[in-house]
């Protein structure tokens, strides 16, 4: 739903090892929360928003790139 959102201007999220992903994943401790926390940010990103809070900025760009070859295959 996050088009609804961007009808009222930019969005801005953070979902880095919160606790719906732990809830997702059943992992209870949030910093083992990364993979959860990787593929929500890529799910966003992908939904055109227009920022993202990560608490994994050197991966996220490289997962990205990644992520955008294989939509292609």
């Amino acid at each position: 739903q996050i088009g609804k959102f961007k009808k009222l201007g930019r969005v801005f999220a953070g979902v880095s090892r919160k606790s719906f992903l732990g809830t997702l994943s059943g992992i209870a401790e949030p910093s083992e929360r990364r993979a959860p926390s990787l593929v929500a940010e890529l799910h966003l990103i992908s939904q055109a928003i227009d920022f993202v809070r990560t608490h994994e900025p050197e991966t996220l760009p490289g997962a990205w790139s990644i992520y955008k070859e294989l939509r292609t295959c």
